[in-house]
């Protein structure tokens, strides 16, 4: 096959790629939206020739000749589709090594499975999704012996790896080893200590308010709302599968400060998705760079903009108009109250500071998962041991525990880990975008322009044409520096708690975040 034909080729595989991840994106955002409960079952099982078509059309002999002639030819691709070409062939040839039946099989326990998660949730009892839960685990673990020949990455790395490439255990563990000698300790001397401000936790808003809160919310993130729909769910997620369709969803049910924090987060997500370059919008290059990278993104608006002093100057006031419960609350009294350092249960309510330390939790779990020493039995106390080492919380029951977060009934192991890089990437961007102009001025602006143009420019727009490193290297001019983002956290929570603790690192520039 040419070179010529090749790529046009490549390209129309790649629609079809995409069409059928707008039919598993559809049906996603319906389960989380409106699906009645029991429709779950029939409706994995609908999917499972959905599942069937995609897997044959990896194994096509047309589509495999096209991606050996690509990566034969591969300084002959253009640039931007040089990264796509090299995963689709090391992906295929992956996949190609685990059995139809058993690739089918999966894909039809995961969707059984999100039903029975909900049950064990709503009832408390992780035995109802356990035998789910152990099917998905094992699967996993043959999926790591199947690839074994053909990846770099063994053991628990092949599953990081699909969610931050070329970024294993190695690097995770040094990163974790930081977090637990920085902040596992000054967390411990915080939790001790007097809160800063409790006095309206309990202020709650009507449905209506939240509502007008997010859509206050949406403007500010310069959202356009005719590309962009959000409803609340039990769950707070994004999903898009091109820049002209992206959906959100955020719990409801949520305190005041995790429901802003969620619209950002979640709108942080969508805003990556949406400045997307179209050219993208028919194949799989429409997806962040990394699993990490979108996290930091969502973690860079949540917690560097939306905690910060000089983003509540500006909206504030605004938010009292639509809040009339705050109109007594003082800025430097709000400002606390969305700093509080709460030390929650739930990882997805956690303040700022204790939130690595729930990924090191969930990230010492999957390690143990797949070592020898797995037994899925011992999973629920495990859990709550290392809640009670690392976060000095007693966890009572499964709901808590073993069932707080879906991810690992969705098969999504090694993806906890790159909500905690995601964080690094935001401390070490925003570094770099405060010395490119006036971050604080803009987050104190009507609206995040100057911030979501200039991630546009140096990040959002690339979408998966570039791998994280590469993105990085380019918009930073440095390598990967974790220090930006402990030491923020150090001198932020050091100063609100009047705790003194040493920077590691003689760049300050992060210390203007809290000023």
């Amino acid at each position: 096959m040419e070179i010529n034909e090749a790529l046009k080729t490549f390209e129309e595989y790649e629609r079809k790629f995409q069409s059928i991840s707008y039919v598993r994106f559809m049906r996603e955002w319906d389960m989380e939206t409106s699906a009645p409960v029991e429709a779950s079952s029939i409706e994995a099982n609908l999917m499972e020739y959905i599942e069937e078509l995609h897997y044959n059309l990896l194994q096509e002999d047309r589509y495999i000749e096209c991606i050996n002639t690509l990566m034969n030819n591969l300084n002959e691709v253009p640039k931007n589709w040089r990264r796509l070409v090299q995963d689709s062939y090391k992906n295929r040839a992956l996949l190609n090594c685990v059995p139809q039946e058993e690739y089918i099989r999966y894909q039809t326990l995961l969707g059984e499975t999100h039903s029975k998660y909900r049950e064990a949730k709503e009832n408390n009892n992780f035995k109802i999704v356990k035998p789910y839960l152990q099917g998905i685990i094992e699967f996993k673990r043959n999926y790591i012996k199947w690839v074994d020949n053909l990846s770099d990455a063994k053991g628990y790395d092949v599953l990081l790896d699909e969610y931050e490439p070329n970024f294993g255990m190695t690097r995770y563990d040094e990163f974790f080893e930081l977090v637990k000698s920085e902040i596992v300790p000054l967390h411990k001397k915080i939790r001790d200590k007097k809160k800063l401000y409790n006095t309206f936790n309990k202020i709650e808003l009507t449905s209506e308010q939240k509502t007008q809160l997010a859509d206050y919310l949406r403007n500010v993130m310069c959202l356009d709302k005719n590309k962009f729909v959000f409803r609340h769910s039990l769950c707070n997620v994004t999903m898009s599968c091109t820049n002209k369709d992206v959906r959100v969803c955020v719990d409801y049910g949520q305190n005041l400060k995790n429901f802003i924090g969620s619209c950002l987060h979640e709108m942080g997500h969508a805003l990556y998705s949406m400045q997307m370059s179209d050219e993208y919008n028919m194949n799989s290059i429409h997806d962040g760079a990394s699993q990490s990278m979108h996290e930091g993104q969502a973690r860079f608006f949540e917690n560097l903009v939306g905690k910060s002093f000089a983003f509540w100057q500006a909206h504030l006031s605004n938010i009292k108009k639509i809040c009339p419960q705050l109109q007594d609350v003082s800025l430097l009294d709000f400002y606390s109250y969305m700093n509080e350092c709460d030390n929650v249960v739930a990882r997805i309510d956690s303040d700022e500071l204790s939130y690595p330390i729930h990924i090191l939790i969930r990230y010492e779990i999957e390690k143990w998962m797949f070592s020898n020493d797995f037994n899925i039995d011992l999973l629920p106390q495990k859990i709550n041991n290392m809640y009670k080492e690392y976060l000095g919380i007693n966890i009572c029951d499964d709901r808590d525990g073993v069932l707080q977060d879906i991810h690992w009934y969705l098969g999504a192991f090694g993806y906890f880990p790159a909500y905690a890089l995601g964080n690094v990437y935001a401390g070490q961007l925003y570094n770099t975008m405060s010395s490119k102009f006036d971050i604080k001025k803009s987050m104190q602006s009507a609206t995040l322009d100057d911030i979501a143009k200039w991630l546009k420019t140096n990040v959002h727009t690339f979408g998966a044409s570039k791998y994280p490193k590469e993105i990085m290297k380019e918009a930073t001019k440095e390598e990967f520096n974790p220090n930006y983002y402990v030491d923020y956290l150090k001198e932020k929570f050091g100063r609100l708690y009047e705790i003194d603790m040493q920077a590691s690192t003689q760049n300050k520039r992060m210390d203007e975040i809290t000023k």
